[in-house]
């Protein structure tokens, strides 16, 4: 058997997901062991984005309508409640100051050109959810919140080429001169394909 993104390799695994041919390349091996394609992987990875995102902002809502229905305060209960609230809220941004902040430990694959741009495109999906949709203008914008402030990640923003596009929403691509593979491989906000080849099953 070939696999169904590159016809002139032979099949070494294959998507639990969608069950698709592929070759040693194109096999994404998540941390638990399960193996998917590149499609397979972007897709679920922002359908869980999505629906925390979703859940969220329903949530938020639910809150805001259920105070709205059962509080209608008087003018003195307003103003002991926002200064109470304001007090609440100092102390809570002094707790969190003092508290070591928690960076994602996401280190970027360079020996598995797709799971690199795989890790790059779920950065990328998680800065645009949490920004209302809107795409970073830099890879470098991804530190430190997305992307471990690594020398590793950071070696491998300065040998990727990104840019918005208004089709595909951006496109990534690891640069010719990189001293790592991957550069033949062009990714899009739902797609990785090969330079110059149409991928499809």
């Amino acid at each position: 058997m070939r696999c169904v993104y590159h016809p002139h390799n032979d099949a070494a695994k294959s998507c639990e997901h969608c069950q698709a041919d592929l070759c040693e390349s194109c096999a994404v091996s998540l941390d638990n062991g399960r193996i998917h394609c590149h499609r397979c992987m972007l897709a679920l990875s922002l359908y869980d984005v999505k629906n925390e995102t979703t859940k969220r902002r329903e949530q938020e809502k639910a809150q805001r309508l259920g105070l709205k229905k059962r509080w209608r305060p008087s003018y003195l209960q307003a103003l002991l409640t926002v200064g109470g609230v304001l007090a609440l809220v100092l102390v809570g941004l002094r707790i969190h100051w003092d508290q070591p902040v928690h960076r994602p430990r996401v280190v970027l694959d360079t020996n598995h050109p797709m799971r690199l741009l795989s890790q790059l495109q779920l950065a990328i999906a998680r800065y645009s959810a949490a920004h209302k949709d809107r795409y970073p203008d830099s890879l470098y914008d991804l530190l430190p919140d997305f992307l471990a402030d690594t020398g590793q990640n950071r070696r491998v923003l300065r040998n990727s080429y990104y840019g918005l596009d208004v089709r595909d929403g951006y496109v990534l691509r690891i640069r010719s001169n990189a001293p790592f593979p991957g550069k033949e491989l062009v990714a899009t906000a739902n797609d990785i394909t090969v330079s110059g080849e149409e991928s499809s099953r």
